[in-house]
């Protein structure tokens, strides 16, 4: 019997390849079998490379939920603030300002010189605007950790290949759920996706974290 040098498993003598693993099994040198698209995983099994490949493909849509999100929102906004802003001008504009004299500045302190309309349009103005800088303030943070959480994805994108750990961890952490449900409703939907999908293939990821390990001892 050929015993595989990559995960041990016993194979016929005439056997070329593992079995459970595709290594190669020749002579006193083993090679492994390249695959183009894992060049770093060349050992992983199909079952492993398609959970690869799942983690993938739930990173994307958490990385699409959170990045559309935030900039509707952000968009949405800008236009809400300066639409709000417009509307209160033109109200202040719009009201009799006649006991106002040109060269007064519209403050507080002008109101007990104007009739109680005409100090009225202006409270309701400055209300306004006070209103719109609250909703902003209240909203657009959000907006932009929306923004940078969709860019943190790229790290686990680029490096799942060869050190799925870190994404594994990533996907399985509670926290992240309870961050999507405070700011992205929507990417909430495909972070809870990505968890169950991980927790799911737990042993599978397993194994490609051993394996990784084993290709690149400075991952462990």
């Amino acid at each position: 019997m050929k015993q595989c040098h990559i995960c041990g498993t016993a194979n016929s003598n005439n056997a070329s390849f593992c079995a459970s693993c595709g290594s190669a099994l020749g002579g006193d040198s083993y090679e492994s079998v390249t695959y183009p698209a894992y060049s770093g995983n060349s050992t992983l099994t199909s079952e492993e490379r398609e959970v690869i490949e799942g983690m993938k493909r739930n990173f994307r849509r958490e990385k699409k939920s959170f990045k559309i999100i935030s900039i509707i929102g952000i968009v949405c906004l800008s236009i809400y603030a300066c639409f709000v802003l417009l509307f209160a001008v033109l109200f202040i504009l719009a009201g009799n300002l006649g006991t106002w004299s040109t060269s007064s500045s519209l403050n507080l302190a002008n109101l007990s010189s104007v009739d109680p309309g005409t100090a009225g349009t202006y409270v309701v103005s400055l209300a306004m605007i006070i209103y719109c800088i609250v909703y902003l303030v209240m909203l657009l943070p959000g907006f932009i950790v929306g923004l940078v959480a969709a860019k943190k994805i790229d790290y686990y994108l680029t490096t799942i290949d060869n050190d799925i750990e870190p994404s594994r961890k990533r996907a399985t952490a509670v926290g992240m759920i309870v961050f999507s449900a405070i700011f992205n409703n929507i990417a909430m939907i495909f972070v809870i996706l990505n968890f169950v999908y991980a927790r799911r293939n737990a042993k599978v990821i397993e194994s490609i974290i051993n394996k990784q390990h084993l290709q690149n001892p400075h991952l462990g």
